[in-house]
């Protein structure tokens, strides 16, 4: 699933229509990955890797006791203590 352009790179939300706002908000309350680019501001976060770490840390009860291996410098810190 690719994200839609309104929200993957919101650089500018005062452009957003009210409509648009709220989609907007309630894609990034429902989806990690979209709260990270669009409203954190995480940009150099990408969709395939990063996509599938922030589901796996939305699904967890407990992400403090889960090891995740990956290279160092691909964002695990980041996506898991959001």
């Amino acid at each position: 699933m690719q994200l839609d352009p309104l929200w993957s790179n919101a650089t500018n939300a005062a452009t957003l229509t009210p409509t648009q706002a709220a989609e907007a908000r309630q894609a990034a309350l429902a989806d990690l990955y979209v709260f990270a680019k669009s409203v954190l501001g995480f940009d150099r976060l990408v969709y395939p890797l990063h996509r599938e770490m922030c589901d796996l840390a939305q699904g967890l009860r407990d992400p403090s006791r889960t090891m995740v291996l990956v290279p160092r410098g691909h964002f695990k810190s980041t996506i898991f203590s959001i």
